[in-house]
């Protein structure tokens, strides 16, 4: 196994364990995007590290809409019931700049789920014009805390996927490797797959195809509607495993819906075989061997 590829695989570990320290995860990415070239990846780490300024592209993944407020000195507040609703838009539709780290330590306290953004003072004396002070002067932008959990499990997302796609490419970069030194040897070894039964076979091996074979003497041919009934017994057996704890469920859960994504979008055959290796080496790790049989990586 190449240093790289050792590298990428303990990254892609760190961010599936439930304990993932994402700030930590970061730093180890940047140190291996530097070391290896990825300067594109890099900039992504160093922005998320350091918090978006100075224009950078702000991703998707950042933006939230809030809900505004008006309060009085009591702290008490009430929606404000906006007529201009381009005005709203504009205020409501908002993004969050800061450094990932700071994001995770508002998202690990307890806000009564909620997170308040206050207003530039301009902005303020603007709404009251607009409300002709019906309420009584101040302004706030009203948060839900899960906005903050979406965006470090974004960013989790981010680097699974960037991880995914090198070992891909590593994986491509090597069968052709391989093609060649056999059209070098002018040797041709002939291999013949037999299916005795009318079932259906789903083969997933490692350095494998990724296809389901049907019937007698059909060819191997990538079945993506046969995984994805695989992927719902899978799901199901998840659900009704009571040794699996349910932080473990909840990361299995989301492992599963990228894989279910990648089916649905047709993905390459390497790239949904690397999610199947990584899901099944998840469930291993979570002790729950049972399910990790039913797939066959």
């Amino acid at each position: 196994m190449s240093e790289l590829k050792k590298k990428i695989l303990a990254l892609r570990n760190s961010v599936l364990n439930h304990e993932c320290d994402i700030v930590n995860v970061l730093f180890n990415a940047h140190v291996v995007a530097k070391t290896f070239g990825f300067n594109d990846f890099d900039d992504w780490i160093t922005t998320e590290l350091d918090g978006y300024q100075n224009g950078a592209r702000i991703p998707e993944y950042r933006h939230f809409q809030g809900v505004l407020k008006a309060g009085d000195s009591y702290n008490h507040w009430v929606i404000a019931d906006f007529c201009d609703a381009e005005l709203e838009q504009q205020i409501s539709e908002q993004v969050l700049v800061d450094p990932i780290s700071k994001i995770v330590s508002l998202s690990n306290k307890d806000y009564d789920n909620r997170l308040i953004l206050s207003l530039p003072e301009q902005l303020q004396a603007t709404l009251n014009s607009v409300f002709q002070n019906r309420y009584c002067t101040q302004f706030a932008l009203f948060i839900p805390t899960d906005v903050l959990v979406n965006i470090v499990n974004a960013v989790k997302r981010e680097i699974i996927d960037w991880t995914i796609k090198i070992e891909a490419e590593n994986i491509n970069r090597d069968n052709m490797q391989r093609t060649s030194d056999w059209q070098k040897s002018e040797k041709n070894v002939q291999q013949t797959v037999k299916n005795y039964g009318s079932g259906t076979i789903i083969i997933i091996g490692h350095g494998a195809t990724v296809g389901s074979i049907a019937g007698n003497n059909n060819q191997v041919n990538f079945n993506y509607e046969d995984l994805r009934k695989t992927m719902s017994a899978v799901e199901s057996a998840i659900e009704e495993d009571t040794g699996l704890s349910e932080d473990d469920k909840k990361s299995a859960r989301e492992l599963l819906a990228d894989i279910n994504s990648k089916i649905e979008k047709q993905a390459k055959p390497t790239v949904i075989q690397i999610l199947l290796k990584a899901f099944k080496d998840f469930l291993i790790g979570a002790g729950s061997c049972v399910v990790a049989g039913l797939i066959l990586a």
